[in-house]
């Protein structure tokens, strides 16, 4: 069972009130009916488990059977993740989604190969979707912040908090070693991070640089050079497990 995130809105009874999107997913895709039962998660995280009493044309009446307390995810990454061709870049979306991250912020940087140009915005508006849909499929408490695609010089200049790192197979700074030292300093007890990853052909040199001189981090990850699309998703769950498993 899938859960749907709510707007929610409540009539004289205390009952719920489900219109808009959601009504259509309910009503014309998951076809519920009277008495079922379905999952809701409003603005504050809670779940809210509830039974349908009436399905009309445009809204779904339900009532709360119980819900659980405010929810609130134990880390917060943001993933930088360059703009890629085809469809990768909705994957890195979906399984980012999924492992939790908090916030996407595309961007093209010198060596991107996709333009999305003047369709910067309508794909932005499709990864919203796909981060909606995928956490709604992994039970999430909250759906991540996608922005706007952004120039690289934008990116490294944007406000962030926690760690800042910025993947490159050729920096000489491990990724298990930086994370255990930022552990020790206490990094975990204020669980955030940003991550950059670039486009298949990574970085140039003078990108490097300009992060550097924005405090990001240069870390390789002392394994087998990644897919673009791969180190997006593996790099960001391992800072997710790192970071929130040391709480």
């Amino acid at each position: 069972m899938t859960q749907i995130f709510i707007n929610r809105e409540q009539n004289s009874s205390g009952t719920i009130l489900i219109r808009g999107e959601d009504y259509h997913h309910l009503a014309n895709v998951k076809r519920v009916r009277v008495n079922d039962i379905i999952l809701l998660r409003d603005a504050t995280g809670r779940r809210i488990t509830s039974r349908i009493l009436t399905v009309t044309g445009s809204c779904i009446e339900a009532e709360e059977i119980e819900a659980g307390p405010e929810t609130f995810e134990p880390v917060s990454v943001c993933l930088c993740a360059a703009v890629l061709k085809g469809k990768n870049f909705d994957l890195v979306v979906q399984k980012c989604t999924e492992a939790g991250v908090s916030r996407i912020i595309p961007f093209i940087s010198e060596r991107v190969v996709a333009d999305p140009g003047d369709k910067g915005n309508r794909k932005a508006e499709r990864w919203r979707k796909i981060a909606l849909e995928a956490s709604k499929q992994s039970m999430r408490p909250a759906v991540p912040q996608v922005d706007e695609v952004v120039s690289f010089s934008e990116l490294i200049k944007v406000k962030t908090s926690g760690l800042k790192i910025i993947a490159h197979p050729g920096a000489g700074l491990d990724m298990k070693d930086y994370l255990r030292k930022e552990i020790e300093r206490g990094a975990a007890d204020r669980p955030a991070a940003s991550l950059m990853v670039g486009p298949e052909g990574g970085f140039s040199e003078r990108e490097l640089s300009d992060a550097a001189s924005e405090g990001w981090a240069g870390i390789n990850f002392g394994f087998s050079q990644l897919r673009a699309e791969t180190a997006s998703i593996i790099l960001s769950s391992i800072i997710i497990y790192e970071l929130g498993g040391k709480r």
